[in-house]
Order: C-alpha cells, then sequence, then structure tokens
C-alpha cells in the first residue's frame, strides 16, 4: 500500500505489454522482464503513464498509485 499519487516504477527492465482497464484492476499496465521470463502486473492505478510496447529500464515510471475498478472504495 502507498499514498495515491505515489509513482510506480518498473521492478526491473523490460517492455510494456499491455495498457488498459479492466472492472477488476481499474487502469492496468502489464510488464515483461524477458531475461528472467517473468510478467508483471499493476493494477488500480490513477494514471498510466506508458504506452503499449515502450522499453522500460528499473526504475522507471509506469503510473501512479490510484484505487480504480474493485478498490474504488478501499
Amino acid at each position: 500500500f502507498a499514498p495515491k499519487g505515489t509513482w510506480v516504477v518498473a521492478p526491473t527492465s523490460g517492455y510494456i505489454s499491455r495498457v488498459g482497464t479492466s472492472n477488476l484492476g481499474g487502469k492496468v499496465v502489464w510488464m515483461i522482464d524477458p531475461a528472467r521470463n517473468q510478467t508483471y502486473y499493476f493494477a488500480h492505478l490513477d494514471s498510466q503513464m506508458v504506452q503499449t510496447g515502450t522499453q522500460v529500464r528499473q526504475g522507471d515510471v509506469l503510473g501512479t498509485v490510484g484505487n480504480t475498478g474493485n478498490a474504488r472504495y478501499t
């Protein structure tokens, strides 16, 4: 948990495979780290600051913490 508006940063280098919205996750970002064969899912974002296909490095800002989707009232 973090205060609304806190930056959400890439935990490692990789690329953004999807940016979108869903009923459960609200504003979401999916990131793939091909070096480790890992997929990361960031949900309930207040803002999304990347686009599908964007290459990111560890520490790059992906979006900001929010309470979208089914976290709307928490």
